[in-house]
């Protein structure tokens, strides 16, 4: 069984990352053999122990012999992980353009890729990699995560990366479940469709619509794991889908299975988490 430990980033960093996570078998030796489905997040993994070995349907995203990459933003199902060993993997949750913004590299570039570390930062990302071996906890891991984002985050100009409209719009589409039509976002953004769907895949990685979907899709996914009695027909109308019918079709294109198959499967993996670390934001570095 695999447990999720899940803490705050420092305050600098919170309109980048949502959140660090270390998810651990607890040095115990797991099989785990599940679909990976399609993902709204851009996020950084550091694999800790045993690393796994996909079996991809995309081979951009490939995880084998990367301990360390950046995953970006996934469309579409790609493939199964196969994994044994003992199971200890640090993850970097970025917001919606939060990587953008450190980098300055468009998130479309790494769209349903899997990118490893060194290719970005060179040998700086091994040593992250090395000190977050030392450590014991996801607190000490945080700390090491803060100094190193916060050391790219000062290298940046002053000037915010992308369109600070698109940016609190994606923070709104995350937030709520009600959303506008893309002609109606387009509206409040100052933009014409044509330039907002353009500017907003630059930023995010996909288009609108499709990135509303991915969201969707993957409150849908929390809530059940966090809520596991919520029933799915409730869970479909809550998240705005038309009937059962029409979430059960979203679930087949992104993850390859029917809800009830994806839920058993994620069930048998993962421990919701156990530990909910509140942040000391007046850490200084």
């Amino acid at each position: 069984m695999v447990n999720d430990y899940a803490i705050a980033p420092h305050a600098h960093l919170a309109h980048l990352v949502d959140q660090y996570v270390l998810s651990t078998s607890q040095g115990h030796n797991v099989t785990i053999l599940g679909n990976w489905a399609a993902s709204p997040e851009t996020s950084l993994a550091f694999h800790l122990a045993d690393q796994p070995q996909p079996i991809a349907a995309n081979p951009d995203s490939q995880l084998y012999q990367k301990p360390n990459c950046l995953i970006g933003v996934l469309t579409q199902y790609n493939g199964q992980v196969n994994f044994q060993g003992i199971y200890h993997t640090f993850i970097i949750q970025f917001k919606a353009n939060g990587f953008t913004s450190l980098l300055g590299i468009p998130a479309s570039e790494v769209t349903n890729r899997v990118i490893l570390g060194e290719d970005i930062w060179g040998a700086r990302i091994n040593e992250v990699q090395e000190q977050l071996s030392r450590v014991g906890n996801v607190r000490q891991m945080a700390d090491l995560a803060d100094s190193f984002l916060l050391s790219l985050l000062n290298r940046q100009p002053g000037k915010p990366v992308g369109y600070p409209a698109i940016t609190a719009l994606t923070h709104h589409i995350g937030s709520t479940q009600h959303w506008l039509t893309v002609d109606r976002y387009a509206d409040l953004c100052n933009m014409s469709v044509r330039n907002f769907e353009r500017r907003f895949s630059e930023q995010t990685g996909v288009a609108p619509k499709l990135y509303m979907r991915l969201v969707r899709f993957n409150e849908v996914v929390k809530a059940k794991l966090q809520q596991p009695t919520r029933s799915l027909t409730e869970l479909a109308y809550a998240y705005g889908y038309y009937d059962q019918m029409h979430m059960i079709k979203e679930f087949k294109q992104f993850a390859q299975l029917s809800p009830t198959e994806f839920f058993c499967q994620a069930t048998a993996i993962t421990e919701q988490p156990v530990e909910q670390a509140s942040y000391r934001s007046s850490a200084s570095y």
